[in-house]
């Protein structure tokens, strides 16, 4: 009978998708140079040993009334930076125009900062 099996085996279509997802990466981590992914929660870094994230709910970006997307991920990973157009102050409720700078802890944890010398 288990000949039989073995013989006749054909693999189930589209099995991978009942296993682990395959994430795509959207860039390479500024900490520890793997590949971040992208998740429910956030962008984070594939190495589970790395503390990298950039989290989609996060109290800095609440604060300039925008919310981390793929796209400011993406080129957050690449350049470091990333031009932020209509920031709304929640203090003020003025708007305004400013770059998004990049920067990592030693323990790869990531940290945001403002550069209004270069705006849009």
């Amino acid at each position: 009978m288990i000949a039989g099996l073995i013989d006749n085996y054909e693999a189930v279509k589209d099995a991978e998708v009942m296993m682990k997802p395959v994430h795509e990466p959207v860039g390479k981590c500024p900490a520890c140079g793997a590949d971040v992914i992208e998740k429910n929660k956030g962008f984070m870094c594939s190495n589970r040993d790395c503390k990298f994230a950039l989290w989609k709910d996060n109290h800095f970006m609440d604060a300039l009334s925008k919310k981390m997307t793929k796209q400011i991920a993406v080129t957050l990973l690449k350049d470091g930076r990333c031009n932020l157009k209509k920031c709304r102050s929640v203090k003020t409720g003025k708007t305004y125009d400013t770059t998004l700078v990049l920067s990592t802890e030693d323990n790869g944890r990531a940290n945001f900062s403002l550069d209004f010398s270069q705006k849009g």
